[in-house]
């Protein structure tokens, strides 16, 4: 479902980085528009000319700040029909024909396309933002109406629709102690749960370059329910008194089934 339309006008030169108002001042209308989907960093481009159009793939982020649109942070969006296909320097849209890319989730590094990227940090965008496409030979200037990105790592922001997020907070309070540091990060793979030695179980997320992370001693409950299961979790890594013996060490906040 369609949620917020904006019918883009060009404009010839170039904006400087920070704007109050969007672009204007175009002689006549474009022929694209954006669209914003229900789900918030989801949208749609739309060729409402007459003619093809060529845009380029890469497209920039403008976040509100203190009022004004500035640039973004840096996070990989382009137009591109599905992940794992690598974009082309610029992308044709012909007349009447539309472009539905992957969704941005706002995570700078796995945004667009978790499967097809390698992140050891995964900082979340939470904020106001709205996409702008340049056309490839960079006359024209396509901005796109605002969204709103909750903070998923706060303890009451909702799931993405259809997931289901579970609270593993205190993960290491049963002795085992874990100093977390740095900032909330993002980690997917694979939970697997197996025997640490001495007869203990513990509970690995397995990334997708084969990089285990230790999130508990001893697994049980929630992580025994979600053994085998592609999951994200959300949380900070941690030192074992500096050992890592048995891998690094992860202190999650929260598991969400993928």
């Amino acid at each position: 479902m369609l949620v917020a339309v904006a019918i883009i006008t060009a404009c010839p030169h170039a904006t400087p980085a920070t704007s109050r108002q969007p672009v204007s001042g175009a002689v006549e209308p474009a022929g694209v528009t954006l669209t914003n989907l229900e789900q918030p960093g989801a949208f749609e481009v739309t060729n409402i000319g007459s003619t093809p159009i060529e845009l380029l793939s890469t497209v920039a982020i403008e976040s509100m700040n203190s009022g004004a649109w500035a640039a973004g942070p840096e996070s990989p969006v382009e137009l591109i029909e599905a992940c794992g296909r690598p974009a082309p320097r610029c992308v044709r849209i012909e007349p009447g024909a539309r472009l539905r890319p992957p969704a941005w989730s706002g995570w700078l590094c796995s945004g667009q396309c978790p499967e097809a990227t390698d992140c050891k940090k995964n900082p979340h965008a939470a904020g106001t933002h709205r996409f702008v496409l340049t056309s490839c030979d960079g006359t024209q200037r396509f901005t796109g109406p605002a969204f709103t990105l909750a903070d998923p790592t706060a303890t009451n922001a909702p799931p993405a629709a259809g997931a289901v997020r579970h609270d593993v907070s205190g993960s290491y309070d049963d002795g085992a102690g874990c100093l977390p540091s740095g900032e909330i990060v993002e980690l997917k793979g694979v939970l697997v749960v197996e025997p640490f030695g001495k007869g203990i179980d513990g509970a690995r997320l397995v990334a997708a370059d084969g990089e285990r992370w230790i999130l508990n001693y001893g697994a049980r409950g929630v992580y025994r329910e979600l053994d085998g299961k592609r999951v994200t979790a959300r949380g900070r890594a941690c030192s074992m008194q500096g050992e890592a013996i048995q891998g690094r060490h992860f202190d999650p906040a929260t598991l969400t089934v993928d």
